[in-house]
């Protein structure tokens, strides 16, 4: 830098700027749709200053002791599926990743039966189930092999 006035001018010594950058993620990971039993890995990629440490979430939460730049899941269940995301930071700040979908791929299964009943000719009839499994998840009912629609009545 030069200073000047009406007696002449002085410049500065020179000075160096350094930009420091907060870690960053350069290789982010991919939702995963898998079969119960399979084995999930997440991953990321990431640069910074000094050391750096992950922290991997689950559904918001963190994963205790999964703090590798990489989480593997064995054996994945229906209690797995969830939002997984990872938080990279070194000695400036942290970069995080969008939280990344892993769905464990399950069977929906019926919780509750629908329940045989005795009617009268003419008489309603509303029938009830209860389904675990992978949402959202779609209903078709049916009179024998044939389909009936939600707005279908048919006399029995």
């Amino acid at each position: 830098m030069v200073a000047v006035n009406e007696n002449g001018s002085v410049e500065s010594e020179p000075a160096t700027l350094k930009v420091l950058r907060p870690a960053t993620i350069l290789r982010h990971t991919e939702s995963q749709n898998l079969k119960l039993g399979a084995e999930a890995k997440f991953a990321v990629a990431a640069v910074g200053r000094g050391n750096l440490t992950y922290q991997w979430t689950f559904n918001g939460s963190p994963i205790p002791l999964e703090t590798a730049h990489s989480l593997v899941l064995p054996n994945i269940q229906g209690a797995n599926t969830g939002l997984y995301a990872v938080r990279v930071s070194d000695s400036i700040g942290a970069a995080f990743i969008q939280p990344v979908q892993l769905n464990a791929l399950v069977r929906p299964t019926f919780i509750v039966q629908p329940q045989s009943r005795v009617l009268i000719a003419g008489d309603s009839l509303e029938l009830r189930v209860e389904v675990d499994g992978l949402k959202p998840l779609a209903y078709r009912w049916r009179k024998g092999a044939a389909p009936i629609s939600a707005a279908q009545r048919t006399p029995f």
